[in-house]
């Protein structure tokens, strides 16, 4: 579970951030096989094409936090609906606002910037979500194995 959870986070990172694409050396004539731009390409064009403001965007932004919400109940095994969902709530912004970081500097592509609010608050309903699937499917799970036992004591 551990190991998933930081595969997830590092995906994640990757996504948001449409790749970390540093600046290459104009000046550096070595000629690679393939360059940073190359590589982490993909990811821009991804962010690029996700980022225009789309009903498919925003399921997707949902989608890409509910297991953020399912992976903060099972790991460090939170009892308090409050305190997970403040801190679904710190990481997106932090996340959103080291976008907005890394895009200023340069590290990242910048985003247009008109759905980044929305997109911050689907993201929050996305890890909400997760904590609620998680929180229903225990409690399901508890009444299920509750029930199963008062019919072998009849």
């Amino acid at each position: 579970m551990l190991y998933s959870s930081i595969f997830y986070v590092i995906s994640l990172v990757q996504i948001k951030f449409g790749g970390f694409t540093f600046p290459q050396n104009p000046a550096d004539n070595s000629s690679s096989f393939i360059s940073t731009n190359d590589w982490f390409g993909i990811f821009d064009t991804m962010h690029f094409n996700i980022s225009i403001w789309s009903y498919s965007a925003l399921f997707y932004n949902v989608i890409l936090f509910v297991p953020f919400g399912i992976f903060l109940l099972l790991l460090f095994n939170l009892k308090s609906n409050k305190k997970a969902i403040s801190i679904v709530i710190l990481s997106c912004s932090g996340i959103y606002f080291a976008g907005l970081l890394f895009g200023e500097t340069g590290v990242v592509m910048r985003n247009n910037g008109n759905t980044d609010i929305i997109y911050l608050l689907f993201n929050v309903l996305g890890g909400v979500l997760g904590i609620f699937l998680v929180k229903y499917a225990v409690n399901y799970i508890h009444s299920y194995k509750l029930n199963s036992q008062t019919k072998i004591v009849e």
